[in-house]
Parts: structure tokens; sequence; C-alpha cells
């Protein structure tokens, strides 16, 4: 979550003999057929009547994959593989997604982190994925983390990992992961969203988004302009790159504004029963 380092270990990885993974992610991403525009500065809901003043917007404008009920809604972007960065995935011609997900509370992001198990996810990628194509109009925030750069941590993910291998049926995962037991996963990377698309690479080699970024078809810099959304992300969210033949998420994070709040302050809000001794 922005704001909030988060390192998951829970004991010293030295007491006992170990399998550590660690992963440096370097890939990017350009958006398809959406007609990327510079929003206006707009608040950012961290919560309930909290709010981060003048956070930066991008509008998203093209087909798009919409699902929603009544604890979440969710839209699925379509991505291509940056050719010049990443020629090896590009030749692969596989079909990416970013799949944005926010809870209908808005804010109570804690909540939906804690629910969002691998056997949830996998079933909202698919639903996405049956979903016919829409031209939508959407506003997402530009973003970059961690949002803290001075403080490199790594996560340990293998929780998320071992819960997406349970649903994992390929061959070819198999024979990787049969007689592998990694005691720690961690995964060190840099995650942005901005007018050129998705990047996320290591803090060594990654230049931070410009907040003057230019078109790169004609070189004239973007206008922020007012208009109407199907969805704004203006509220705390879950973000997936999934690779859409075997679900894949090769990354999943949270985001939550700037600075983001305590995880106490963005759960669910709860009426409490007040009893009254006086009656």
């Amino acid at each position: 979550m922005s704001g909030i380092q988060n390192l998951s270990i829970k004991y010293s990885i030295f007491r006992n003999k170990s399998m550590v993974g660690v992963a440096i992610t370097s890939v990017k991403f350009e958006w398809v057929e959406q007609k990327v525009k510079n929003a206006s500065n707009r608040p950012f809901l961290l919560h309930y009547g909290v709010k981060a003043p003048k956070a930066s917007y991008i509008s998203l404008k093209g087909p798009m994959r919409i699902h929603s009920n009544k604890y979440i809604e969710s839209i699925g972007i379509p991505l291509k593989i940056a050719k010049e960065l990443n020629e090896g995935l590009a030749e692969n011609k596989r079909n990416f997604m970013l799949i944005l997900v926010r809870p209908r509370n808005k804010g109570a992001i804690t909540d939906l982190k804690t629910n969002f198990t691998g056997t949830l996810a996998n079933e909202i990628i698919n639903t996405i994925k049956i979903k016919s194509a829409d031209i939508y109009n959407i506003l997402i925030p530009k973003l970059t983390l961690p949002n803290n750069c001075n403080q490199k941590k790594l996560d340990d993910t293998l929780f998320h990992w071992n819960s997406f291998l349970q649903i994992w049926n390929q061959p070819e995962f198999n024979e990787i992961s049969d007689g592998i037991s990694f005691d720690h996963f961690y995964h060190f990377a840099y995650f942005s969203i901005s007018n050129d698309g998705i990047g996320f690479d290591d803090f060594h080699s990654v230049d931070l988004p410009s907040e003057h970024t230019q078109n790169s078809e004609n070189g004239q810099q973007f206008q922020p302009y007012k208009e109407a959304y199907n969805i704004c992300f203006d509220s705390p969210f879950l973000f997936l790159i999934v690779e859409l033949h075997y679900n894949i998420p090769l990354i999943i994070g949270s985001y939550a504004g700037e600075p983001a709040l305590l995880k106490s302050q963005t759960r669910k809000y709860r009426k409490k029963e007040v009893i009254c001794c006086l009656c």
C-alpha cells in the first residue's frame, strides 16, 4: 500500500536452512487503443471524509471491460508489451490486461485486501475476460510506487505466490514447482501509471515519470480538460497486471493515495451499538 512499507518477515531467515527466491521485475506496457489525456487535478478520497488534495490524473477512453456487483467495481484495460524494451515478450504475442478493483465502500481497501484470495482474483479475471468490450471513459491517478524511493524495502510475496499456485493446474507449472519449497519469495519492484503506459522496474534503472508528459505521436504537450467519466478511480483500489492465457498475475498491489492512511483507518466503517444505561 502506498505510503506504508510492507515488509512481511515474521522470523529471521537465517535461523534455519531456507530456500529464498528474489525477483527484480523489469517490464513496460503501453496502452493499446485508448486515447490518453491529462485530466484536471482533483482530490483523492483516502477514506470517509478524508481527502488528499490536488492529485494528478489521466483520462483513458477506449475499449474496456467492466464488472461490478454490490461489493466491488472492476475494470479490465488491455495492454501491449513495449517492444523496444521487451523484445522477447513482445514476440510471444501474449495478451495482457491491467485490472483495477475498488470496494463499493470507498476507502475500505484493507477489508478488500484481506479477502482478496487467489480464488477470488481468478474469479474476477475470468468474469472480466468473458465480458464484451465497450467504449468507456475512465479516470485513473498517475502514481509511482513505492512513493518513497529512498527507503528500498523488499516485499515477501510468498503468501500470494502459494495462493495462486493452488489454482494453477497447467503441467508446465507443476514441473517447475514440484519438489521446490520456498521459505520466502522477495519481490523488489517499482510500479508506475502514466500517460505512456504501465511500468515496473528496479530503482537502479528507471527514471521517474515527468510531470510534463509529451504526446508520443505529435510531440505536443497534453492539455488538462474536464468531461464526464464512466468510472473515476479517485479512491483506494487494487491493481493487477494479468497474462490472460494462463491467468497469471505478474504483479498485484494497491494504491491508497499519498500519504496513505493507517490500516486501521482504511477498514469498513461499522456502526457500534450504544446501550442506554438510563433506560
